[in-house]
């Protein structure tokens, strides 16, 4: 039961656990082996293996262990098994026995003997599976996809970007990331020892560059102003300007269609009229010739 339950758990996490329990399987299969005969000292040095595959740096003190139980899992580690395969259906990468080897689905030469198969993948659930693989025949293994919570991804990618070991990963990490929770922009915040370091990120456009920001220490900001470098440029605003006036059309006037002229007739027409209307209303005494100019006033008053 608790080596099927780390089948859902992340081989890293899961590797050493799932190493321990073949070891403890081993043991009580060997103390066993007495009363149940030969077969089950063989089942106990394939747990031995097994163990031995999971985590290769152990060894066993034989202050805490039997001498028997040390001496059979000795021989497990050391003993060359014959060459065999696995085939793995399914998709997501493949690890065996903890080792990321390649992507499913895909065969993979493996020794013989007993095996853990995990597949992992930011868009599939953790599966695994245990087989035994006997030489010379291939052994195939299936292992369902399930569905992923959008939560489970946004953790998935936060711990990549956390783990990405140089700015190529950690460029890929981060646009996933983004593209999870549908982000354009970004602020990271590292602890590194009693200091916080601060960096920002963009994914680009018209007006900036996409990437990440130079790494600084943070000082007093307030969150609000952590977002200062992430807001757009200001626009510059040009000045209004006012409607292109173009130059007056020049009209060139025949001589009668010009004011001054216009004027002159009608001042000369007004003269005439009130001259005119003198005349009509003056009498004849109005008139006093000159005799100079040889007109005969006597005359002139007679009539």
């Amino acid at each position: 039961m608790g080596q099927r339950a780390l089948f859902t758990v992340t081989p890293a996490a899961a590797t050493k656990l799932f190493a321990d329990l073949a070891l403890l399987e081993g043991q009580a299969l060997l103390e066993g082996a007495g009363q149940l005969g030969a077969s089950r000292a063989d089942e106990a040095r394939a747990a031995f293996a097994l163990c031995a595959r999971l985590d290769p740096d152990r060894t066993l003190d034989a202050a805490r262990y039997l001498p028997k139980v040390v001496q059979e899992y000795a021989k497990a580690r050391a003993a060359a098994a014959a060459p065999g395969s696995i085939t793995v259906k399914g998709t997501g990468r493949v690890w065996i026995d903890g080792v990321e080897v390649g992507q499913a689905p895909g065969g993979f030469s493996v020794p013989a003997g007993r095996h853990v198969v995990w597949l992992t993948g930011a868009e599939r659930n953790v599966g695994g599976a245990a087989t035994a693989v006997v030489a010379g025949k291939p052994s195939e293994v299936t292992i369902s996809e399930g569905t992923v919570e959008k939560r489970t991804k946004v953790q998935r990618a936060r711990i990549a970007l956390a783990r990405a070991a140089d700015a190529t990963a950690k460029s890929a990490a981060m646009g996933n990331l983004a593209k999870l929770v549908g982000a354009s922009d970004a602020v990271l915040l590292q602890v590194a020892g009693d200091k916080v370091i601060v960096q920002t990120w963009r994914a680009g456009n018209v007006d900036r560059s996409p990437g990440f920001s130079a790494l600084r220490e943070r000082g007093k900001e307030k969150p609000l102003e952590l977002l200062a470098p992430l807001a757009p440029p200001k626009k510059i605003e040009k000045p209004i300007e006012g409607p292109v006036v173009g130059p007056k059309p020049v009209v060139v006037k025949r001589w009668y269609q010009r004011r001054s002229v216009q004027l002159g007739i009608a001042a000369g027409v007004v003269g005439a009229i009130v001259g005119g209307y003198f005349l009509a209303q003056a009498g004849a005494d109005f008139f006093t010739p000159l005799s100079d100019l040889g007109f005969d006033t006597s005359e002139m008053v007679r009539k």
